[in-house]
Parts: structure tokens; C-alpha cells; sequence
């Protein structure tokens, strides 16, 4: 049963792959929807309706690789694949709590990871211009140096 999760998240992930060079949010939402995808398989084939919390994660994972517009489609995906699980009764008597807690809990998440993203682009950011700094100064150094060996050789 567990492995046709994991046959729909080992397509999914290639076919992603594939596109992530050429249309990121393209292969974005290949990825989510397969993720998304094997947690419905799961909680349809195991009977287990706490397996659909995980759905909860997209929007954090959808944020921390391509900022708010990654939660937004991982809040999409979250929450039509939480009421496409609604429709087939696969959820309990409780699903109206359960549709609701994955889709307040993806909005949650989402933010988090928006939150946290943005800390570390800032952080990046910074690393790679000092980088770039070290890079220049050391350049400089060397050009000064060159200067200053052909003055005294000459």
C-alpha cells in the first residue's frame, strides 16, 4: 500500500526535476500536487484520516523554496486536496474539523515559512555581497601587488 505512494511521489519528483531548470513554479506545483497526492493515497488505502494533517507542511515547504507565492500554491493544493478527501467521506464523522484544522494549520504553516524565508534571503544576501567584497578587495590586492613588482623591476 506504501508503495504506491511512494511509485506517485517517485514520478512526481522526476518529473519536477525535470522542469525546475526551465519553469520553477511549473515544477513547483508538479511536486506539491504529487506530495499531496500520496498523502490522499495514504489516508484512502490505510483508512487513516490523521495522515491528512501532513497536507498542512505544503505551504511551509511551498514557502521556504519560492517565498509567498510558494504558500499560496501550497495553500491551494492543501486545500483542494482537503475537500477533495471531504467529498469521499474518507475523513470520519469529523471531517468538517479535520478539513478545517489542515487548512487553518496550512495558512499557519505558510506564514511561518514566509517569516522564515525572508530572514534568510536577507542573511544570503549579505553573505553573497561580502563575498563579493572579499572578492573584489582581493582582486585589488593582487592588481596593487603587479603594480608595485614591475615599479621595482623596473
Amino acid at each position: 500500500m506504501v508503495f504506491a505512494a511512494m511509485v506517485v511521489l517517485g514520478i512526481t519528483a522526476f518529473a519536477a526535476h525535470y522542469f525546475i531548470p526551465s519553469r520553477l513554479g511549473l515544477a513547483q506545483l508538479i511536486w506539491q500536487s504529487g506530495m499531496a497526492s500520496a498523502v490522499a493515497l495514504l489516508v484512502l488505502l490505510l483508512g487513516r484520516p490523521e495522515i491528512a494533517f501532513l497536507l498542512a507542511l505544503l505551504p511551509l515547504m511551498g514557502s521556504a523554496s519560492m517565498g509567498w507565492r510558494g504558500a499560496v500554491l501550497g495553500e491551494l493544493v492543501t486545500t483542494i486536496t482537503a475537500l477533495l478527501l471531504w467529498q469521499t467521506d474518507d475523513l470520519g464523522g469529523s471531517a468538517g474539523t479535520y478539513v478545517a484544522s489542515i487548512l487553518l494549520g496550512g495558512a499557519f504553516s505558510g506564514v511561518i515559512g514566509s517569516v522564515s524565508s525572508r530572514s534568510l534571503y536577507v542573511v544570503t544576501h549579505w553573505s553573497l555581497d561580502s563575498f563579493d567584497q572579499a572578492r573584489q578587495s582581493r582582486d585589488d590586492a593582487r592588481h596593487s601587488r603587479a603594480q608595485l613588482e614591475h615599479r621595482s623591476s623596473s
